[in-house]
């Protein structure tokens, strides 16, 4: 487990996607809290949308993009980063097997109020700074689907815990925690 703060975590997000908006912080701090959970609460379609993104993955696409990004500030949610994997020769039933298996993150409102409070300042600096109006508009519970179309090309899945030990033997046996990973 690898513990960072924030603002940390939003300014790589910002170095990965440069022109991310309000709705792509938003998205970030909401999977931090709530994982993958709302994916992963229907595993027949978990396991199809997976399939159907990793056929149309194009290898190149995502140059410097990490296999691993961690999202919360505890260091246990991660993105997993897809085309980095499908170019290392990751199998889709292997990855499919490990993220569909996962259990609930089963985040609470209060944690994401808590995280969400420090947004304002952190993203109020950026230059240019994010519209705090916007970002003072967003409600729990209300997670864009997708990304802005300033955050550019995305193709990722969520793991709840890279800290537990399912977790760890996973990512570890694939050399995932270290090397191309964003772990801090």
């Amino acid at each position: 487990m690898i513990e960072t703060g924030l603002e940390a975590i939003l300014t790589r997000e910002r170095e990965l996607h440069p022109h991310m908006e309000e709705r792509d912080v938003f998205k970030l701090v909401s999977q931090a809290v709530f994982g993958g959970d709302h994916l992963l609460r229907d595993q027949v379609m978990f396991e199809k949308g997976l399939s159907t993104e990793w056929a149309s993955l194009d290898p190149g696409s995502a140059p410097g993009c990490p296999f691993l990004q961690v999202i919360d500030p505890a260091g246990l949610t991660a993105r997993i980063h897809l085309v980095p994997l499908l170019e290392a020769g990751m199998e889709l039933h292997d990855l499919v097997g490990f993220l569909a298996g996962q259990p609930l993150k089963r985040g609470s409102m209060d944690d994401f109020r808590r995280l969400w409070r420090q947004v304002p300042s952190i993203v109020g600096s950026w230059d240019p700074p994010l519209d705090q109006d916007l970002l003072e508009a967003m409600q729990p519970g209300s997670t864009p689907s997708r990304h802005s179309a300033g955050y550019g090309f995305a193709a990722y899945r969520i793991c709840n815990d890279i800290g537990s030990e399912r977790s760890r033997e996973w990512l570890g046996g694939r050399g995932l925690l270290q090397g191309n990973s964003v772990l801090s």
